[in-house]
């Protein structure tokens, strides 16, 4: 999948959550959700420039989150967020086999296995290194559990791929992979982190997956 298209499917995955989730008054009541990050806020020229250098400055730029989100009733837990949109399952037999061994897990398949930009991934932990506290929302559509939230410092990478020259396959972006079934459900997340009631949130966190469902579907 390309730069572009992943970029489009991001921002469609943040559109549906802000129609459907943030933007409802017993959400909105409770949590801000403040856009942030290169996405967002860099101009168009000092993207381009930058977009393939690879300083720890420029990374830190390009791969900040896009959003943070406040709580009206304890701004001490406010945390950056970043939107992550996965539909293309691993299918490669020989991967699969190796993650099963490195991990001890004979049980883990495709739809368990998650998949993140390694730099970005990079980015996440060397910020919760300092005491910043980075979420990442995970679009997968091919897991049980469509969207899944967690804390980036409680992802491990199971797997890290870095593309050969000669690969034309996909898009020859390094990668993590990560165990998707150590991620709680969005509605969990929620309820866990800022006392939101699941009766309130299930709801719309279901609202939001069946709207990206239809229109990103697995692929």
């Amino acid at each position: 999948m390309s730069f572009e298209q992943r970029t489009g499917d991001a921002q469609r995955m943040v559109e549906v959550a802000k129609e459907d989730l943030w933007s409802v008054p017993a959400v909105r009541n409770r949590l801000i959700h403040v856009a942030y990050g290169a996405e967002n806020i860099v101009p168009t020229e000092a993207s381009s420039l930058l977009r393939y250098v690879r300083t720890p400055t420029t990374l830190h730029i390009r791969f900040a989150p896009d959003f943070f989100v406040a709580d009206r009733d304890d701004p001490a837990r406010t945390y950056l967020l970043e939107y992550k949109c996965t539909r293309s399952p691993l299918r490669y037999q020989g991967r699969i086999n190796e993650i099963r061994r490195t991990t001890g897990n004979p049980a883990i398949g495709t739809a368990d296995i998650g998949q993140w930009e390694a730099s970005a991934y990079d980015n996440y932990r060397a910020l919760a290194k300092l005491g910043i506290r980075v979420a990442v929302l995970n679009y997968c559509a091919y897991h049980p559990r469509p969207l899944l939230c967690e804390f980036v410092d409680r992802v491990a990478a199971i797997h890290r791929n870095v593309p050969r020259p000669t690969d034309r396959k996909g898009s020859g972006t390094p990668f993590v992979n990560i165990d998707l079934n150590h991620l709680r459900s969005f509605e969990t997340f929620l309820a866990e982190e800022h006392g939101l009631e699941l009766a309130v949130t299930a709801p719309l966190v279901g609202r939001v997956a069946t709207r990206l469902l239809a229109e990103l579907p697995s692929h």
